[in-house]
């Protein structure tokens, strides 16, 4: 009798002890997918694209639900800007079909592609000439200006100047970057023997940083650089090479995230941090 009370118990507890573990294979099932699901990321949207023009620029908004990251390059053929928007949606329809007449953009065309798990939206800004271009974020997206004047090109200058013709660098290769402190702002030259057409522009929070990719382009330094800076609103700059680009950073303070423009120029970039020069 005693071994039966026995065997009764360790039936029970047997019992009790399965169905203890299928609970937590079944909780730990559920945390995994929770998990997974906090980790994708949401996609972004683009809501509206439009164009405007002032006396100094033609402007392209590109706007968002929430802050675009992209990266920005020119194209020869077709002639024009294109952005890449990484995990962004499009939800717009006829971008840029009835554009006011201008003398600088031609069309506007927004795509949304899918490769796998990964969505890219593209925005192609038509030209009809070859300008230069400005990327400014925005509280609501981007802007792409394009300013009616502009210095001219190196044929431009060789011409009214009757110089030489000279030979031009056979790869961009960064020449140095100076920094120039202004009373309402920073202004970052980046000198690389040419211009430096494609990069991508984005900020990070925490601590705020201003990034800027430069791909293309060499760098003849083998450490991360330091430049020390004098102003309220960018503390130092660093610099490193990777295989496939060269990375600035400036170190900024969060209210400037949104207050800054990136130029493409004859010979790099120029980078403006506070209030644009108008």
């Amino acid at each position: 009798m005693e071994n039966k009370k026995h065997f009764q118990t360790g039936l029970i507890l047997a019992l009790v002890l399965s169905i203890l573990l299928l609970l937590a294979v079944s909780f730990m099932g559920c945390a995994t997918l929770n998990t997974d699901a906090d980790l994708t990321e949401p996609l972004k949207k683009i809501t509206n694209i439009s164009m405007s023009e002032t006396e100094e620029s033609i402007n392209v908004f590109i706007e968002g639900d929430s802050q675009l990251v992209y990266s920005a390059y020119k194209t020869t053929d077709p002639r024009g800007v294109k952005l890449d928007f990484s995990s962004t949606r499009i939800l717009i329809d006829g971008a840029g079909r009835s554009l006011p007449a201008n003398d600088m953009v031609s069309g506007i065309d927004a795509t949304e592609n899918t490769d796998g798990n990964q969505t890219i939206s593209s925005v192609f800004i038509t030209l009809k000439e070859d300008v230069p271009y400005r990327l400014t974020p925005t509280d609501s997206g981007i802007r792409v200006a394009f300013p009616k004047s502009r210095e001219p090109n190196l044929q431009e200058k060789k011409a009214a100047h009757k110089v030489e013709p000279v030979s031009p660098p056979s790869t961009n290769q960064l020449d140095k970057i100076i920094a120039e402190p202004g009373e309402n702002r920073l202004v970052v030259l980046i000198e690389a023997g040419g211009a430096i057409q494609n990069y991508k522009a984005f900020t990070l929070e925490n601590p705020p940083r201003i990034v800027v990719d430069m791909f293309d382009l060499k760098s003849p330094f083998g450490r991360m650089q330091k430049v020390k800076v004098e102003s309220a609103y960018v503390q130092q700059i660093r610099h490193f090479a990777h295989p496939e680009k060269v990375r600035l950073v400036l170190d900024t303070q969060r209210g400037f995230l949104k207050k800054y423009a990136v130029t493409s120029t004859n010979s790099g970039l120029r980078m403006v941090v506070g209030e644009p020069a108008e």
